[in-house]
């Protein structure tokens, strides 16, 4: 998952970034880890492509949500995101962790 990804679900001419915390998940920058989990789990479900068959963009937009949901809930991502407000180029990034039980 990449920035062009983000980019592409969720991207605005007038932006030159897309913000984690607006733009995706739609809650402040200063979410507590709670908070981030509720608002990921808010926008997952409005985006869920079970729940939203409608919408050819809902699968790529889930995943953008998911990633950015992903991205936030570790310590160390969050504070260097927090620190710039830009992603790593895609071969800085290190897979990432997927696995929604490690909150």
């Amino acid at each position: 998952m990449t920035r062009a990804l983000l980019e592409q679900a969720f991207g605005t001419s007038d932006k030159p970034n897309i913000d984690l915390y607006d733009d995706v998940l739609k809650c402040p920058r200063d979410a507590s880890s709670a908070q981030l989990r509720k608002a990921y789990y808010k926008q997952a479900r409005v985006y869920h492509p079970d729940k939203n068959a409608t919408d050819a963009a809902a699968t790529l937009k889930f995943q953008a949500i998911s990633f950015a949901y992903n991205w936030l809930k570790n310590p160390e991502r969050r504070a260097d995101y927090d620190q710039d407000g830009v992603l790593p180029e895609e071969n800085d990034m290190d897979g990432g962790d997927d696995d929604d039980n490690n909150n």
